[in-house]
């Protein structure tokens, strides 16, 4: 039940908290009277109404020594609003964000770990502290957020193991940003889902699209909502690395998907793909490959988008029709026999629908 719920001590983005709250009085046809510094102590007053009833009162106080946030809903003359917006705060954290972390990567050089560390922590404008210390080989970084007051211990180890202790928040976020480019495929879910390497589950939605951004950072924020969500589902089972006999259907979301980008791009040229199959848009040249007929040159007169959708074009053609068609002889039709075969046609999709979607 929400009233049984605990506001005190917690996991919360602060920066989240202002467009949340102008979200939350959109969605409900409340103004927002008032966000501002908490008198007294570190935090916000939030006063939130509309014509007809009482304002209501949310005080979110800042917990310095830790970087936690407890909010206070009962204060004002109105607490269902109150308290509703309380928990819209409330539920933008996950399950896993109420705990802390105690995490354990594996393959770390020391160089790398103090590099990452270094751009936090090093120039005037600099957001983070660090101190430091020696235990028996380890080296035991202490990261401190000056803004929010939430740390970080990050030890490495003789074992070239990196152990992360802490609360996920902004310490935590910033490292795991600097760190996303070390990491392999695996190694970013564990610290994005903050587990451990002995846990395998399918992840969440969340942490699926902070992976899905690494692949597509021109154009994450401009996919159309099916296509998002296709690639969102599908990298929620194949980053979880699951074991199965074949795995040709979780390539399924990035072909719909390609084949999604390439008719809106031929479509943003006055072309339906919707009246005319498909294919008819292209030529086939020999061994595989296609290319965009000569004939439309004139309505789509820059060479590299051309080039672009006919390189698309021939890998959704190779893929599609060799992977969704069975042979006569079932047994000789093709598959994708391993999760490494899958992520690397995965990868090769999204820089097809990356170029398409930028």
């Amino acid at each position: 039940m929400s009233e049984e719920r605990e506001y005190k001590n917690l996991n919360l983005n602060r920066d989240c908290i202002e467009p949340l709250t102008r979200e939350f009085c959109a969605q409900n046809g409340l103004e927002l009277r008032s966000f501002g510094a908490k008198p007294g102590t570190p935090g916000l007053r939030i006063c939130i109404g509309k014509v007809g009833v009482e304002d209501g009162t949310l005080d979110v106080y800042f917990i310095n020594k830790d970087g936690t946030t407890t909010l206070q809903w009962n204060t004002g003359k109105n607490h269902d609003i109150s308290h509703a917006l309380a928990e819209k705060l409330f539920d933008t954290i996950a399950p896993d964000e109420f705990k802390s972390v105690n995490m354990t990567l594996k393959g770390f050089e020391r160089a790398q770990i103090l590099a990452v560390i270094e751009l936090m922590t090093e120039g005037d404008d600099a957001e983070f502290t660090l101190e430091t210390s020696e235990n028996n080989g380890s080296l035991v970084c202490k990261l401190n957020c000056k803004a929010h007051g939430d740390h970080l211990v990050v030890t490495h180890h003789s074992t070239r193991r990196l152990q992360i202790q802490g609360r996920p928040l902004t310490c935590y976020r910033k490292l795991v940003y600097l760190m996303a480019d070390m990491l392999d495929m695996a190694g970013l879910e564990l610290v994005l889902s903050r587990r451990d390497e002995s846990v395998a589950e399918i992840v969440r939605k969340e942490v699926a699209a902070e992976f899905l951004r690494k692949f597509l950072p021109n154009s994450y924020d401009n996919l159309p909502g099916i296509t998002r969500n296709l690639l969102l589902a599908g990298q929620c089972v194949k980053i979880s690395s699951p074991q199965l006999p074949e795995y040709s259907m979780l390539f399924f979301p990035e072909l719909r998907s390609l084949e999604g980008a390439l008719k809106g791009k031929l479509a943003s040229f006055g072309f339906d793909s919707d009246l005319n199959d498909f294919g008819y848009f292209f030529s086939h040249t020999g061994g595989g490959i296609f290319e965009l007929k000569s004939s439309f040159d004139g309505h789509i007169t820059d060479e590299q988008t051309r080039n672009l959708l006919s390189k698309a074009y021939t890998f959704f053609n190779k893929h599609r029709h060799g992977l969704f068609h069975m042979h006569s002889v079932e047994d000789a039709s093709r598959q994708i026999g391993s999760i490494e075969q899958l992520l690397s046609l995965s990868a090769d999709a999204y820089a097809h629908l990356d170029n398409l979607y930028r």
